[in-house]
């Protein structure tokens, strides 16, 4: 339903700050941007508040610059020239569909643009989905399969989105599992069984080992199924 030039996104239970289409519009006119990033601040219930970076960067070509994959995925941080989502519409139904689409739209624009400041406010609910027991935080896979699809013959992208498989796949889906009071084993060895079909070579990656002990045990210890032990170490 949108007609303007721009679109941006804000989830029903966040708030921005009055000025941030001003200071993102700003950028992009200044710039000859297609899409303007600002930082986040993710609010808990718990009153705890943490820094989410939309990026360390001014501008990025997206068609020469690997690093456009490693931008925040979120799409409510970014104001988009609308042409770009009409290209490459969400996928509907799944979990995720950020990490889905926002890397393919920005892969499209001609320039990327980041306002160094915080602007949007994103509130963290336990009840979530993400923090909620359900086989669907496997939709994860649909997300990196549809970038993989987009970039198989872009090589340049390829060492980015390995990082990505390893972050988003292995990391962060496991740290979300972690929080499961029941049958955590059973997504584990679920998940030990994705990321080997989607990326059979993450745990050699370069990336894996170079995390720090704690990181690379507990990677080691998912990558040779040693799921009880993993269990203990969380």
């Amino acid at each position: 339903f949108a007609k303007g030039e721009y679109v941006a996104f804000v989830d029903s239970d966040d708030y921005v700050d009055l000025n941030l289409f001003e200071k993102m519009m700003e950028a992009i006119d200044l710039t000859k941007s297609d899409i303007a990033v600002c930082d986040l601040l993710y609010e808990y219930d718990s009153g705890e508040v943490k820094l989410s970076s939309g990026g360390d960067f001014k501008t990025i070509n997206p068609r020469t610059d690997s690093s456009t994959l490693s931008i925040n995925n979120s799409a409510c941080n970014k104001v988009f020239k609308r042409e770009l989502i009409l290209n490459k519409p969400f996928i509907k139904g799944i979990w995720y569909e950020d990490l889905a689409t926002i890397p393919l739209i920005m892969l499209q624009a001609n320039s990327i643009v980041k306002v160094d400041d915080i602007y949007y406010h994103y509130l963290q609910r336990e009840s979530s989905i993400v923090h909620t027991k359900n086989i669907k935080i496997f939709d994860i896979y649909i997300a990196l399969n549809s970038i993989k699809k987009e970039i198989d013959k872009q090589s340049i992208y390829l060492p980015t989105f390995h990082k990505m498989c390893i972050n988003q796949a292995v990391f962060l889906t496991n740290l979300r599992i972690r929080e499961y009071s029941e049958d955590r084993i059973e997504f584990w060895k679920m998940n030990q069984k994705r990321i080997h079909e989607l990326y059979p070579n993450w745990y050699w990656n370069r990336y894996t080992w170079t995390q720090g002990f704690k990181q690379w045990l507990i990677f080691s210890l998912f990558n040779f199924k040693f799921f009880n032990l993993l269990n203990l170490i969380y």
